[in-house]
């Protein structure tokens, strides 16, 4: 299975797991990685990760990119673009590089956005943490 990148090159996508498949446990991926079925425990992929419509996924996704088009319970932590399709929901906390929620998507929880080009991340309050130091705050 291949998909489009940013500057439209075919990125191969690794790992799948089937719309008639369920499975429960740990993924540590290499590359990208599509769910298509149901999925009950954490992600961490060094690619993209993408949710199908009909998918669901109950745990942590942590991972370059995440497209979600079905329904993830769970906070993500996404180094570039998190994009909520449509038919998307997510119930849980994002710390993201950017935010896309399109129209008649659902999110229900908190995000922080990372500082471009930077290790830090700052919150609704405006207050700066340091992801290297586990969150902590920013000392002028």
């Amino acid at each position: 299975m291949f998909k489009k990148n940013k500057n439209g090159k075919s990125e191969k996508i690794e790992t799948v797991v089937g719309k008639e498949t369920k499975m429960s446990g740990k993924i540590e991926a290499k590359g990208s990685m599509r769910v298509e079925g149901i999925f009950e425990g954490d992600i961490s992929a060094e690619g993209d990760v993408i949710v199908g419509n009909n998918a669901y996924v109950k745990g942590h996704i942590e991972c370059n990119n995440l497209n979600l088009a079905g329904k993830l319970e769970g906070n993500a932590k996404v180094e570039m673009r998190l994009e909520i399709f449509a038919t998307g929901v997510l119930v849980g906390d994002v710390v993201v590089g950017s935010l896309v929620v399109e129209d008649g998507a659902v999110f229900l929880g908190e995000s922080v956005m990372k500082v471009k080009g930077e290790n830090r991340i700052v919150n609704e309050n405006n207050e700066e943490k340091n992801e290297e130091n586990n969150g902590e705050d920013i000392k002028s």
